[in-house]
Parts: C-alpha cells; structure tokens; sequence
C-alpha cells in the first residue's frame, strides 16, 4: 500500500503543518550524518548506513555543507546510482 502524497500533504497543511525547506532538510541531514561521523557509544548505526536513505537530490548540497563544516564523511553513492 502507497500513500498519495499530493492528499496527504493537503490533509497534513489543512491541519497547520507546513513542509520543511529544502534548506532545512539539508541542514538537518548535515547536522545528523556530522553528529553520527562523530560516533556515540550508544549508536550502533553508521553514518554510511543512514546516508542510504539520504535523497539523491541532497547529496551533493549535504556534502557541499559537511565540507564546509570540516567534516570529513562524505556521502557516497554506489556507481550505479550515479549519472
């Protein structure tokens, strides 16, 4: 079963919720993909492991933006994903 995300966002912004800027989205992925490069003893995913689920369309922003940060994770994507 899919969700129909034109009448989900509808019913989402009817309710007051509004969606997050792609700005904010890339930051938000910068801030966790950062915080989990840096490691934690109580997380036992790696930042590899949660970057899969990164967008396509925001990796090269994120990356841009952990440079730019002094982090060095770069987000890499497998060849075949690649264009």
């Amino acid at each position: 079963m899919l969700w129909n995300a034109e009448l989900c966002a509808n019913l989402l912004e009817q309710q007051g919720y509004r969606p997050v800027t792609r700005s904010q989205h890339i930051g938000q992925w910068t801030d966790l993909l950062e915080a989990m490069n840096d490691g934690s003893p109580s997380i036992t995913t790696t930042a590899d492991q949660m970057a899969e689920e990164l967008p396509a369309d925001l990796v090269e922003d994120v990356n841009r933006q952990l440079s730019r940060r002094g982090c060095h994770y770069q987000v890499g994507r497998p060849l075949s994903n690649r264009h």
